[in-house]
């Protein structure tokens, strides 16, 4: 048997939807809030009349018992002056859905359409929000991954659903920006600012500079490199050193960055990484580096006897240009970074790496 409160309550069983008259259903809906727990008599009657409960009420609830009974058989227990639902090897959507966060279990708002007190409204409350949390993962998956406009298509009815969700927005935004849509996410951020000042509140300060940042077109909010961490603020300075690596890398096997500690050498090479627009590669112990996915991907390797190091590597398509230029042969650039380098340990790999 199969309980369900994600959308309108309802019983499955193997023949289908059971039929309940809404008192039956709120009864229902009570003792599945109780996850299997004993509720009280007198607890029921506030929940099932949360206006006043009439001289008859108990009366009432033994003959809506029996009608719940008659669709769910023996699980419907009396127990501590009350009743309890028994959950044993039945499925539940709601705990399945705090278990797995699957958001296709959703067939509406939580406890739909029934008529119940508090601890029912507590229930929906919490789905309610569980269900808010898996929706803003489920948006950043989907941006990590770059399905900007399927992220777009969700975000849009999901904030449609709640105005005033500034997590909602933040992820819309982003995707309608990603999408080439910079004045929507303007109309989005417009939008949430009108909803929300209908409560008398203003926008969080993040959802502001995000908004200030699609004005500008910063660069910071544009999908990173697969492998290479999201900028946490602008690239400032250095384009020349920039733009001088990138030509450097088209023409040579190996590039390697150098300065004292704090330069900025490990930011200048995953920007690098970021702009490279070639396929990545992972340099491996005496092995050519092998393509991994489109994009640029940093890696990390350590030679022994030497310092640790950071590589990022770029590798170009079997045919094509870098920066204008063919690169000829079969060697892919790589990019370097570090204090000190002992040339005996760079030569023995570019000698046993031929690809690299």
């Amino acid at each position: 048997m199969r309980f369900e409160v994600l959308g309108p309550v309802r019983v499955c069983t193997p023949d289908g939807e059971a039929t309940l008259a809404p008192t039956p259903r709120a009864l229902l809906a009570v003792l599945l809030a109780a996850r299997g727990r004993p509720v009280t008599s007198e607890r029921l009657l506030a929940e099932l009349w949360p206006a006043g409960v009439p001289s008859t009420a108990m009366a009432t609830l033994q003959m809506h018992a029996s009608a719940l009974r008659k669709v769910v058989g023996d699980r419907l227990r009396t127990a501590s002056g009350g009743y309890r639902l028994d959950l044993t090897d039945a499925t539940l959507d709601a705990a399945e859905f705090e278990r797995t966060g699957a958001l296709g279990l959703w067939r509406g708002d939580a406890y739909d359409g029934v008529r119940a007190g508090p601890s029912v409204a507590a229930a929906a409350a919490r789905l309610a929000e569980l269900r808010l949390s898996a929706r803003l993962d489920w948006a950043r998956r989907a941006l990590a991954e770059g399905r900007h406009v399927t992220a777009a298509t969700e975000l849009a009815g999901w904030v449609a659903e709640r105005p005033t969700a500034e997590g909602l927005v933040r992820q819309l935004m982003l995707a309608l920006y990603r999408c080439g849509r910079a004045g929507d996410a303007l109309t989005a951020y417009d939008d949430v600012t009108a909803a929300l000042g209908e409560l008398g509140a203003r926008p969080g300060p993040e959802l502001g500079a995000l908004a200030a940042a699609v004005r500008r077109r910063d660069r910071t909010l544009d999908r990173p490199a697969p492998g290479v961490p999201a900028r946490r603020n602008r690239f400032v300075g250095r384009h020349f050193e920039l733009d001088r690596a990138i030509d450097l890398l088209g023409a040579a096997r190996l590039l390697t960055v150098v300065g004292p500690g704090g330069a900025g050498k490990t930011r200048l090479s995953l920007e690098l990484a970021r702009r490279w627009p070639r396929t990545t590669t992972r340099a491996g112990r005496g092995r050519p580096a092998r393509s991994r996915s489109p994009g640029v991907r940093a890696a990390s390797s350590r030679s022994s006897g030497g310092p640790t190091r950071r590589a990022v590597g770029a590798c170009r398509p079997r045919r094509g240009r870098a920066r204008g230029r063919t690169t000829a042969g079969r060697w892919r650039p790589a990019v370097t970074i570090g204090h000190t380098f002992r040339s005996a340990i760079v030569d023995a790999r570019l000698g046993r790496a031929p690809g690299l």
